[in-house]
């Protein structure tokens, strides 16, 4: 029973009484500690939890509550007792350390906010506006945090546009509103980035879109290369549907690409290969016109190699394009006619191998077997006409007439491969239409034909071994293609020769040399074939280059055209025509003729355009001319500073143009500048003067203010103080006029307030010459009344003295008619109204307190 009559406070039944002692425990402690965590988790009333959690100093304890108990007051006096705590304005608050570090952790707004706003230390301010999150918190302690780095703090966390308008509608430091508006109009830069790179990308994807359904044409590459860079940069914040959009018609456009790319590839050499048929036959056409009689004796090698290459090249184009039958039968008929007229002027050039030739009838059987449309060597033209005489028992076919004369001529001259090739042709002949005599007389040939064949094989095989070894060795050989093509020829040439028309006899030699033939000149063929690729691809390029040219001009608006890149363009464009090189001139005529009229039409609208705006700027070089001759430089300086702008913004000249006017303007600018230049050091060098005589004057001021106050002469000090006075002080010396401000200030006061010095010092000497005498009540009511005046202590002995001497001097202090004055004139008009004088003597004593006023108030000059 006496338990419950002693127990604790604490625990009583009365609520108030529990609340009371929760406030009389002592935090210090850990029994209070303990208790105040009792009371806080369980006790009955609302008020006690609440009295007794606002002295908790457990953090997770105050969580507990906050989250739990049911009562809303508790819980308001828990996160108050938390902002406290960590706002350091609780005694029993954390450590500053602690502090921050359970700041950076918490994310309680509420708690954040109120330490950003009642926190005394201001490092656990920033750290809880580092930590705050919500944009309204933030904006409310920019406007009202307690300290200007607090709300320029808290303006820096702010991204919200609405939030920084009005921040810089209401914000209050200077700092802060240009923050404000800075982060502000960077955020509308990036919005409107953000909305143009959006645009952009959505013109771009239309584009490829379009892009991927057009068919390619010359242009398509590179436009579809500036679409994919353009795509590239502006991929970074793309969405991923947009992405993939774009991958998608990328890759669909290179497809196209590619593929046109192989059909025009395909086509090209289609092309190709037509346009070498066509060039075989012009060439064999144009040989004709190239050589005449004389030309046999010296370059039939190089006709025949000529005629070889174009039959080879013909031969290389049909594999890969079939020709049409007119250019086929064309070809034919130009190869037969070369080839016989090749073989005519090598019968008349062979001589018999073996036996004497009788050549009496045979240039007259050559003349007549010659192709009328080659013209005939001279050797063979010059020979008189005879007409052969014809074999005593010649047939009665004229078909079979010229044959068997022509049998009997090459067998002869030993010529096994015309024999054979008019030994066909009889045979041919008797099929088409029998004749027993033309068979006798083939028949009775027949032994010098066989006669004539073995000996050519006898004689010929090992020469044609020779030829196809050395031909194998040529393929083996490392050579360029040019000196390869034309070592294989020349062995054609020798393997022609020793050829016979007996395709069947020559056939297992033929073919080896062929294929070794074939591999020696495979480089070679590459090679031309790679040239003839270049001049075509060149070619192709110019015609390119004509497209863009032509799509340029005709896609152009004129009349708001950039001529600076319409100059540049017309400028370059020659270069890259000349870097698509070499090409065949024959086939390049067309284009370059189209090439030049582009190029003229260019010119004429660039000359246009400068003469137009040529004439602005000689307007802009005459009006520099004109200010250069202007009295004012500066005013000049300005207007020709706006003619230089207006010079920027006239329209594209003529390099040509250009120059002259640029060198006038730049010239009329220059005298402008250059007056000016002149005005200013004119000035300077008058600043300069002036400055040197005003500093020699403030010298000699100070000279004469620096003197001892005996000897300063104050006629000389007020006539140098109007000489300084009157004297001009530079603009920009400002230190020098901070010194004549000041010394004409003092000179000034020494002025006013030397006279009185004067008055003092005459006093002054006046009693310190003065004679000893006893005192007397006068000198000692004079003592008093300067100590009073002078607001110095009188001795002991004359406090009485003093007191009278104020009572007596009350009615006038009241008044108070003198109660500004200096204290000088009052003491100085004292001594000289008191009867005491300084030559009827003075006590010591009184006249060392005399002397002590009079020395307190010294005048300050």
């Amino acid at each position: 029973m006496l338990r419950r009559f002693f127990s604790p406070r604490w625990q009583h039944r009365n609520a108030e009484v529990r609340e009371r002692a929760v406030a009389e425990l002592d935090p210090a402690s850990d029994e209070a500690l303990s208790i105040l965590a009792t009371l806080a988790r369980g006790d009955a009333s609302e008020q006690v939890r609440a009295a007794a959690t606002s002295r908790l100093q457990d953090f997770q304890l105050l969580d507990e509550i906050i989250h739990q108990d049911r009562a809303a007051s508790v819980r308001d006096s828990a996160a108050a007792r938390v902002c406290a705590l960590l706002a350091g304005t609780a005694e029993q608050s954390p450590i500053a350390e602690n502090r921050l570090r359970m700041i950076r952790l918490t994310d309680n707004p509420q708690v954040l906010l109120h330490v950003a706003r009642e926190s005394p230390d201001p490092k656990s301010r920033l750290a809880a506006i580092d930590r705050l999150e919500a944009p309204q918190r933030l904006f409310e302690l920019a406007v009202h945090a307690p300290g200007e780095r607090e709300r320029l703090a808290a303006a820096q966390r702010l991204e919200e546009p609405e939030l920084l308008r009005r921040l810089v509608r209401e914000g209050r430091d200077k700092r802060v509103l240009r923050h404000a508006r800075e982060r502000l109009k960077a955020l509308q830069q990036a919005e409107q980035e953000h909305e143009r790179r959006e645009r952009e990308r959505a013109q771009l994807l239309e584009q490829l879109d379009t892009w991927s359904r057009r068919t390619p044409d010359s242009l398509y590459r590179h436009r579809l290369g500036q679409l994919e860079r353009q795509w590239r940069e502006l991929a970074d914040d793309a969405p991923q549907e947009q992405q993939q959009q774009a991958r998608a018609l990328l890759e669909a456009c290179t497809r196209q690409l590619a593929e046109h790319e192989q059909l025009e590839q395909t086509q090209r050499e289609t092309e190709q290969a037509h346009r070498d048929q066509q060039n075989a036959i012009e060439q064999l056409r144009a040989l004709r016109e190239q050589i005449d009689p004389e030309t046999w004796e010296h370059e039939s090698g190089n006709i025949r190699a000529a005629v070889a290459t174009q039959r080879r090249r013909w031969e290389n184009a049909i594999t890969t394009a079939e020709p049409d039958e007119t250019a086929r039968q064309h070809f034919a008929t130009l190869l037969e006619s070369w080839e016989r007229a090749l073989d005519l002027f090598a019968r008349l050039r062979t001589t018999e191998e073996g036996e004497t030739a009788q050549p009496e009838a045979a240039p007259e059987e050559l003349a007549g077997q010659w192709p009328e449309d080659i013209p005939a060597p001279a050797s063979l033209s010059a020979r008189p006409e005879v007409v052969e005489q014809a074999p005593p028992a010649q047939p009665d076919d004229d078909r079979f007439r010229p044959v068997l004369a022509g049998l009997h001529r090459e067998l002869r001259q030993r010529n096994l491969r015309q024999v054979n090739r008019l030994w066909h042709r009889a045979e041919k002949l008797l099929e088409e239409r029998d004749n027993p005599e033309v068979r006798r007389r083939l028949e009775k040939l027949r032994p010098e034909r066989d006669e004539l064949r073995d000996w050519h094989d006898f004689a010929a095989s090992p020469k044609k071994e020779e030829l196809c070894r050395r031909m194998e060795e040529l393929a083996a050989t490392e050579m360029d293609p040019p000196e390869k093509a034309t070592a294989v020829q020349a062995l054609h040439e020798e393997w022609r020769a020793l050829m016979s028309s007996d395709q069947e006899a020559d056939q297992a030699l033929w073919d080896r040399f062929r294929q070794a033939s074939d591999r020696a000149y495979e480089p070679c063929r590459e090679h031309f074939r790679e040239l003839d690729a270049e001049r075509a691809a060149n070619l192709e390029k110019r015609a390119g280059l004509c497209d863009q040219l032509h799509d340029f001009i005709e896609q152009q608006d004129w009349d708001h055209a950039d001529w600076s890149a319409v100059w540049e363009i017309r400028r370059r464009a020659p270069e890259e025509w000349h870097q698509y090189e070499p090409v065949r001139f024959t086939d390049a005529r067309e284009v370059g003729q189209r090439f030049s009229a582009l190029l003229r039409e260019l010119d004429r609208r660039l000359d246009e355009a400068s003469a137009r705006h040529a004439e602005d700027l000689e307007r802009l070089t005459a009006e520099a001319e004109a200010l250069a001759e202007k009295e004012s430089p500066e005013e000049a300086v300005e207007a020709a500073r706006t003619l230089q702008q207006r010079w920027k913004q006239a329209g594209w000249v003529l390099p040509r143009q250009y120059r002259p006017l640029n060198k006038r303007f730049r010239r009329a600018c220059d005298r402008i500048f250059a007056a000016r230049d002149e005005n200013r050091k004119a000035r300077r060098e008058e600043f300069e003067q002036q400055a040197a005589t005003l500093k020699e004057a403030l010298d000699q001021l100070a000279s004469l203010l620096d003197a001892p106050v005996g000897e300063l002469d104050t006629d000389a000090l007020g006539r140098q103080l109007e000489t300084v006075t009157s004297l001009p002080c530079p603009p920009r010396e400002k230190e020098l006029e901070r010194r004549r401000d000041e010394l004409r200030d003092r000179a000034r006061h020494i002025r006013r307030e030397l006279p009185r010095w004067h008055q003092w010092h005459q006093c002054l000497q006046q009693f310190r010459n003065a004679p000893a005498s006893e005192d007397t009540p006068a000198q000692r009511e004079l003592a008093v009344a300067a100590e009073v005046l002078a607001g110095l202590d009188s001795p002991e002995d004359a406090r009485e003295e003093r007191m009278a001497w104020q009572l007596e001097q009350l009615p006038r202090a009241m008044k108070g008619s003198d109660k500004n004055e200096p204290a000088l004139p009052k003491v100085l008009q004292v001594l000289k109204d008191s009867s005491v004088t300084p030559e009827n003597g003075l006590d010591p004593a009184l006249r060392e307190r005399l002397m002590r006023v009079l020395e307190s108030l010294e005048p300050k000059l």
